[in-house]
């Protein structure tokens, strides 16, 4: 069952935490991310990116083992095919591990989830062929005449011919 909630329901102090966390791993500083989401008892709707964000300070901080279920957890809570760099990460963290044939499977169970949210291109070819006229046909018969009618006085009033 998904968490409903309203904007109203959301804390700051969440907000800010969550924020605070991606920001010390961004600056390669895992231990102080772990610090700021260890800090908070309750996710509301945001447990996604808690999970996958302790995920990766675990990871980062080489702690393979313990990064599994967050970000198994991640990789569950977000829809596809959004949840892709969390199944990518979970196999890093089984390649780690020397579980190579699991991690092979989980990459490969991403981009296939990833190809079939994708958008499909096309490759349109438009092939043209000359309609072959009789012997006795011209172009200019065939063309459209693109001049004033002589009863149309009024076209020719706005458009004067140059001369």
């Amino acid at each position: 069952m998904r968490h409903q909630f309203s904007l109203t329901d959301v804390s700051p102090r969440i907000l800010r935490r969550l924020t605070a966390a991606e920001g010390y791993l961004d600056l390669e500083m895992p231990r102080h991310a772990l610090a700021e989401l260890d800090s908070l008892d309750d996710y509301g709707p945001f447990e996604a990116p808690m999970q996958f964000l302790r995920g990766q300070a675990l990871k980062a901080e080489h702690r393979f083992e313990e990064a599994i279920g967050p970000l198994q957890r991640a990789a569950e809570l977000i829809p596809a095919p959004h949840n892709r760099d969390a199944w990518l990460s979970l196999s890093e963290c089984f390649r780690e591990q020397g579980r190579v044939a699991l991690a092979d499977a989980l990459e490969k169970f991403a981009e296939s989830a990833q190809q079939a949210y994708a958008v499909p291109l096309f490759n349109l070819t438009i092939q043209i062929e000359p309609i072959p006229l009789g012997d006795d046909v011209t172009l200019e018969d065939e063309a459209p005449e693109f001049g004033f009618d002589d009863a149309d006085d009024s076209a020719r009033d706005e458009f004067p011919e140059k001369g």
